[in-house]
């Protein structure tokens, strides 16, 4: 195993206020490098100046991280460390099972390629980290001292013992998509969208639970009927939500593999109600400028969880990895996750308050359709422990045999 590179000590301490602070817009310009971050700079530089990123997306970050993420991190680490440091954005169409994958085969060789990965919680990814193919991130406090700001819960997920190997950066959770020019009085209940369903026969669907690309808006959506019928984490408890799903199979169109291949059968008209991401759909009614879409929260919760950058132990470009990690962390790329891409921060406005740079964070009070409190009194924590990922795990193997009968 090679040698890791030591990033700080008590002479560079100073550079935390700086890298916490992010920038307010993207930076440009060389700037000059202060003497307290020349070790960073010079790691930076011995790596190559590059960074590789693994991060499965639908069509929506596609676009946010070519044109908000990679120019702006690189300016970023041009006017902050006087090195450009390149994002290469990986092919991750394998999605999260392609990463576990690749990382249980490669990831204790040294010069592994991917730096960093947005990767969906999983008890295969804690499997993962408690065989130590994952770094963990507080060790190196001084260089990414974000990771203090993300709450307390989120951080919870993806530590063992004392050390945390995931760094959340953001929250998804689903709503009800609806035409509202074909759908006058949308279902507002799960047993309300069943009985649209069984009232207008394929013009209801979901994401297929069972999607190779890793955990989607399928899986968040069998985990609202089970919570609603049952206790997620129980599968002795499961049998009403089975009888649930089973029931909606008579009536839906077929399940789409993909969360874009739904979106556009909603665009064509051809399902006219959809549980799905939340912000995902969002940025599919504005960017897509689908007429009529309208979206609601059910009084049937729907689950949230913490999505995270994680760091494989033996990374090409370690040094790189931990400053990409704390910018997306810092205020300027979170706050374009809200304002973008309608996610919510994992960073805990509590912890911020007062700190340089996070004076002005802030978001519009309905970027995420609704009002923050609102979407919190309509949600479960999900993802959130060994026992709910294990179960989770258990329930999209028994969803085939279970509601399709193969």
């Amino acid at each position: 195993m090679r040698t890791r590179v030591v990033l700080l000590t008590a002479a560079v301490a100073a550079v935390a206020l700086a890298l916490s602070a992010g920038t307010a817009a993207p930076a440009t310009g060389a700037g000059k490098v202060p003497a307290s971050v020349a070790p960073i700079a010079q790691a930076l530089r011995t790596e190559g100046a590059v960074v590789n990123l693994y991060w499965p997306v639908n069509a929506n970050f596609a676009a946010f991280i070519q044109n908000v993420l990679k120019p702006g991190f690189e300016s970023y680490t041009q006017k902050t460390f006087g090195v450009k440091v390149t994002l290469n954005v990986l092919n991750a169409s394998g999605g999260d099972t392609g990463f576990l994958t690749k990382l249980e085969a490669n990831g204790s060789h040294s010069g592994f390629d991917i730096d960093v990965a947005r990767t969906a919680p999983s008890a295969r990814l804690i499997t993962d980290i408690g065989n130590g193919l994952m770094e963990p991130l507080n060790a190196h406090a001084h260089v990414l001292p974000n990771l203090a700001y993300i709450d307390a819960a989120g951080k919870r997920v993806f530590q063992q013992g004392k050390l945390i190997y995931g760094a959340p950066i953001y929250q998804p959770t689903m709503s009800l998509f609806y035409n509202s020019d074909l759908v006058k009085t949308p279902p507002t209940t799960l047993a309300g969208l069943l009985s649209y369903c069984k009232a207008n026969p394929g013009k209801v669907s979901y994401e297929d639970p069972r999607s190779t690309t890793g955990t989607g808006s399928g899986v968040m959506f069998l985990l609202a009927v089970m919570h609603k019928n049952g206790n997620v984490t129980d599968p002795n408890s499961w049998s009403s939500g089975w009888d649930y799903l089973k029931s909606l199979q008579g009536c839906v169109q077929p399940e789409p593999p993909t969360g874009d291949l739904l979106v556009d059968m909603f665009q064509r008209g051809a399902v006219t109600v959809m549980p799905y991401w939340n912000d995902a759909g969002l940025y599919a009614k504005t960017s897509l400028k689908i007429a009529g879409m309208k979206n609601i929260l059910i009084k049937d919760a729907f689950p949230t969880r913490y999505t995270p950058y994680v760091i494989p132990k033996e990374a090409s470009h370690p040094t790189g990895a931990l400053v990409l990690t704390n910018y997306v962390l810092g205020p300027y790329i979170q706050a374009r996750l809200a304002a973008v891409m309608h996610q919510i921060p994992s960073i805990d406005p509590k912890l911020v308050k007062g700190h340089a740079g996070w004076t002005h964070w802030s978001f519009a009070p309905n970027v995420f359709g609704f009002p923050l409190a609102q979407i919190q009194a309509h949600t479960f924590a999900s993802y959130n422990s060994v026992p709910a990922l294990n179960a989770i795990t258990t329930l999209t193997q028994q969803y085939g045999p279970e509601v399709l009968g193969h």
